[in-house]
């Protein structure tokens, strides 16, 4: 009497080592494979028989490790194109942004503000005139944000200045500008304790205060230099003024017989 005992074993085998990410050379992805070993043993009184077989299948639809692998390399690689596009596009687009990082909104014209005023001159670094005119056409009647909070800007250009300096005991106002609902206007005081030139902010309501700076624009065609006031406030006050000497004013700040003034306001003072 004999006995016979059929053992199968089931063995996944993955044509796949570490190795072989790292090798370059492989430009294949080896398929997933299954083998299976089956071990039949045959037994008598005196007989022991062993019977072996291996079969080796290819799976489909299985992917394995070194496929994944590769899969996921393939989508790195795009993902860092794509990364590289969006950063051009992005570096592209803030240059044709420039000039001026400008958030800003347009308002009627506003200007307002007058208190303790100190006579300051400034001369700031030079810049171009066509850099003025260009400030002009982006900014005025405009709120812009700035580390200082919300400025406002409004331009004045006073004309015909010299036959304004022969006016006395008189002053020019500009065209009426609102902010906000509050009207206001500029004046300009041609022969101000006879040797100057004065300048000052009236509202129409007094209950719009707000910090503001006066400035006057040079016209050189190299360069611009600028005459500014140190802040003013308190809109009360008739005699806080900003008062500069007529002899300050030289060819370097007039254009075609004209004085261009800016405002900047302070809308969060």
């Amino acid at each position: 009497m004999w006995t016979s005992r059929c053992l199968v074993k089931i063995k996944t085998f993955q044509c796949f080592t570490f190795l072989a990410i790292l090798q370059q050379s492989c430009t294949e992805i080896p398929p997933a494979t299954e083998t299976q070993h089956a071990i039949c043993k045959v037994f008598t009184n005196d007989i022991e028989a062993t019977a072996k077989a291996t079969t080796t299948r290819e799976l489909k639809g299985v992917c394995t490790d070194y496929s994944l692998i590769s899969k996921f390399n393939i989508l790195y690689e795009e993902i860092q194109a794509i990364k590289k596009l969006i950063e051009q596009s992005i570096l592209s687009s803030n240059a044709a942004d420039s000039p001026a990082g400008n958030d800003y909104e347009t308002f009627s014209v506003s200007t307002t503000m007058n208190s303790d005023y100190e006579h300051n001159y400034n001369t700031d670094p030079p810049i171009s005139k066509y850099r003025v005119e260009d400030e002009i056409d982006s900014l005025n009647n405009s709120i812009i944000a700035s580390s200082d909070g919300k400025l406002f800007f409004y331009f004045w250009n006073i004309n015909h200045f010299k036959d304004m300096l022969q006016r006395k005991d008189s002053y020019i106002t500009s065209p009426d500008f609102s902010v906000f609902g509050h009207s206001m206007h500029l004046r300009f005081y041609p022969n101000y304790l006879n040797h100057h030139i004065g300048f000052m902010l009236k509202p129409t309501s007094k209950s719009f205060i707000k910090k503001h700076k006066i400035s006057i624009l040079g016209r050189n065609n190299v360069i611009q230099m600028e005459i500014s006031s140190s802040l003013l406030h308190n809109l009360n006050n008739e005699d806080k003024v900003f008062i500069i000497k007529t002899t300050m004013i030289d060819a370097n700040f007039i254009s075609h017989d004209s004085l261009l003034v800016k405002i900047q306001i302070y809308l969060n003072s």
